[in-house]
This record gives structure tokens, sequence and C-alpha cells, in this order.
């Protein structure tokens, strides 16, 4: 047999995809580190078995919110691959960690994603209601907007929308004062332009922003706020929701029970009202403060100031009724020394002298 007649060995697909970690860059209690290769022994079946990543960089923040430390990297996968078709979760046999990105490229890469799907013309308006349909747009003043489940809206131009409203449905956005918002579950809203807005009101959804004089918002329960921009605010009023900012003169604000805020710049603040709630910061200058019960207030930063009002320990209610029952018992003793007669003056030595504190501590 010739050369030519061999058969050519079958290239083996591989997937670019984004997979999260926690802060000690692990996934289900395993450790994974940048740049080596991990293969796994057996059938691979989404959501079940295999090494799992997502198409969409947004559809992470699904399973890893872009809050309490956790990281993001970009990876390859191979081998046996499985997808689980309600997002662009996939499962492979082999995965390969590339590097690890943050918020910007994050977001950048989003609407390079979208993009890649939906080709539209500039300075025009794309539109979608079916499901798991996209609309992306890169001229100025154009508009991406999409109502289906598991769709997407990206836009690239200045002063431009992204919205969406269906269930696991992304926006996002990288033109300056553009706009990403989201209303539906598990949904994403991102940008990275200057003075851009970030909002999403769906349970367990996320909103994030990089640029300068951005904001973050979300009302959704199990939902995170995040922004590194400077004078950008982050707030979520959900339960067990996120805020965090790292940008100079930043906010990070949620009303939410079991809420975290939480910002690095200087000049910012962070303030909860939830209960059981947790308020920080390490600027300079900066602010912590929170009012529900079980919550807790820090700050390391210069000319800072940390406050709390929740109770937030059982032990304060003991301590605050006790001296109640010796002062309120304590008059009694007064008539019980006027039956011997004597006069006003020498009821002041009775009253302050030492038999009287044995007495009261016997009550």
């Amino acid at each position: 047999m010739s050369a030519a007649a061999k058969k050519a060995p079958a290239v083996e697909p591989v997937i670019v995809a984004y997979k999260g970690f926690d802060k000690d860059f692990k996934c289900r209690d395993f450790r994974y580190e940048i740049g080596k290769t991990y293969t796994h022994k057996g059938k691979v079946i989404a959501c079940e078995s295999g090494f799992h990543a997502c198409e969409n960089p947004l559809d992470m923040w699904t399973y890893y919110a872009p809050t309490n430390g956790n990281r993001f990297c970009r990876v390859e996968l191979s081998g046996e691959l499985s997808r689980q078709g309600e997002d662009s979760k996939v499962a492979g046999g082999k995965i390969t960690v590339s590097a690890e990105i943050g918020l910007p490229q994050i977001i950048a890469d989003a609407v390079k994603f979208v993009m890649a799907l939906v080709k539209a013309s500039p300075d025009s308006t794309a539109a979608t209601t079916g499901n798991r349909a996209n609309a992306a747009t890169t001229g100025n003043w154009a508009n991406a907007a999409t109502t289906g489940n598991w769709a997407n809206a990206a836009t690239t131009g200045n002063w431009a929308n992204a919205a969406t409203t269906g269930k696991g449905a992304n926006a996002a956005t990288t033109g300056n004062r553009a706009n990403a918002a989201t209303t539906g579950n598990r949904a994403n809203a991102a940008t990275t332009g200057e003075g851009a807005n970030a909002a999403t009101t769906g349970e367990g959804a996320n909103a994030a922003t990089t640029g300068n004089r951005a904001n973050a918002a979300t009302t959704g329960n199990r939902a995170n706020a995040a922004t590194t921009g400077e004078g950008a605010n982050a707030a979520t009023t959900g339960e067990g929701a996120n805020a965090a900012t790292t940008g100079e003169g930043a906010n990070a604000a949620t009303t939410g029970n079991r809420a975290n805020a939480a910002t690095t710049g200087n000049r910012a603040n962070a303030a909860t009202t939830g209960e059981g709630a947790n308020a920080a910061t390490t600027g300079k200058g900066a602010n912590a403060a929170t009012t529900g019960e079980g919550a807790n207030a820090a700050t390391t930063g210069e000319g800072a100031n940390a406050a709390t009002t929740g109770a937030t320990g059982p032990t304060l209610r003991p301590r605050a009724t006790g001296p109640t029952r010796p002062r309120a018992t304590g008059p009694t003793l007064r008539p019980r020394a006027k039956p011997g007669g004597r006069g006003g003056p020498t009821l002041r030595p009775r009253a302050t002298g030492p038999t009287l504190r044995p007495r009261a501590n016997t009550l």
C-alpha cells in the first residue's frame, strides 16, 4: 500500500471553552493548575461525568458567580464530548487549562461568541423572540434584543443596548455608554464600556461591568453584581446575593439576607441591611456598614469606618436584661428600713452599706 493510500489519522476535535473555579482553583473538590492537561477515565456524560466548561463565557457565571474570589480560565476540551442542551455547557474526556482571564476578557469574549453566531449590519437593530436564538449588532446607536429562552444579545457599538428577557439568556456589550439588561432566570448581563450599565432581575442571575463610572445591579435571589471600574457601583437586593467592586470611589450594597458587599477601592463603601450579611472594604477612607442581625462590618483601610447595628451575638440579650433584676428590686429595701422609726439621714448608710450588696446578689 502506497503512502498516499494510507488513511490519515483522525483529528481529535478541540473546543475552546471557559471554566470557573473557586478561589483555590478547585472545581468539585478537584484542584486544577494552569497549563496542565487532565484526562477522565470512563464514560463522559454532561452534568454527570467528565470535565465541564461553557462555550459561552457568560454561561459559566451560572455555576461560578463573578464574586466570592472565584476564578475563571479559558480551556480546551477534547476527546469524547457531551452536551446537555439548555446552555453552552460541554463535557469532555480531556481538558487543558490554557490561561486565567478576568472580567474584561470574559465580557469581550462573550461578545465575540455571540457575534460569531449571528452577523448583523452596522447602525441596525437585531431582534429575535425564538428559543436558543441570538441577536447581535456592531453599529453605533444600535440595539440587540431577544425574548427567547437560552437566547443571547450582544453589541459592540457606542450608545448601543443589549437586552433579553428569556431564561438562561445573556446580554453583553463593549461599547461606551452602552447598556446590557436581562430579566430572565439564570441570565447574565455584562458590559466593559465606560459609563455603561448592566442589570438583571432574574433569580440566580449576574450583572458585571469593568467600565469607569459603570453600574451593575440585580434584584434576583442568589444573584451577583460586580464591577472593577472607577466610580462604579454594584448593588443587589436578592437573598444570598453578593455585590463587589474594586474601583476607586466605588460602592457595593445589598439588602438581601445572607448577602455580602465588599470593595477594595479607595473612598469606596460597602453596606448591607440583610440578616447574616457582611460588609467589608480595604480601601483608604472607605466605609463598611450593616444593620442586619448576625452581620459583620470590617475595613482595613486608613481613615475607614466599620459599623453594624445587628444583633451579632445571642449573648447580648441576657446581658441586657440581667442588670434589670437587682435594679428593679432595689427600691423595696428602703421601706423595710423605715419601721425602726429613724429619720431620713440614717437611711443613707443602710441604703449604701455593704449589707445591701449581698441581699441584692441573692435575688
